[in-house]
């Protein structure tokens, strides 16, 4: 998760809002994973100073599925251009927040920081 200015990063996959990130791979760390998927949904941007945020349990957005995610703070610095696989990507103010389809999670995780 990239905070900047009371603003977070998200990125809309289909027509839900996220954080970027993904699964691990097998065998793969969680800042690995972390810095492989950012870098595969928003190639221009590098990320530093990652630190562990807090586990979030919630409900995939088309599946249904139980999803467990470990959330990371991280710093982020590039531009913020998506990838093929991702509709949008954009900084957005967390009072903004309930203008846009967050995922179950996503919206957790929001939560949390006020």
């Amino acid at each position: 998760m990239a905070i900047r200015d009371n603003e977070i990063l998200l990125v809309k996959k289909n027509e839900t809002w996220i954080l970027p990130g993904g699964k691990p791979m097998e065998g793969e760390s969680d800042t690995d994973c972390l810095l492989r998927e950012v870098k595969e949904e928003l190639p221009l941007v590098e990320v530093s100073n990652i630190r562990y945020f807090n586990d979030f349990v919630g409900i995939t957005p088309h599946k249904g599925d139980m999803l467990r995610a470990k959330v990371y703070w991280g710093d982020v610095e590039g531009e913020i251009k998506p990838n093929a696989e991702i509709n949008s990507a954009q900084w957005v103010k967390r009072e903004k927040m309930e203008e846009y389809a967050l995922s179950d999670i996503t919206q957790k995780i929001v939560n949390a920081l006020k």
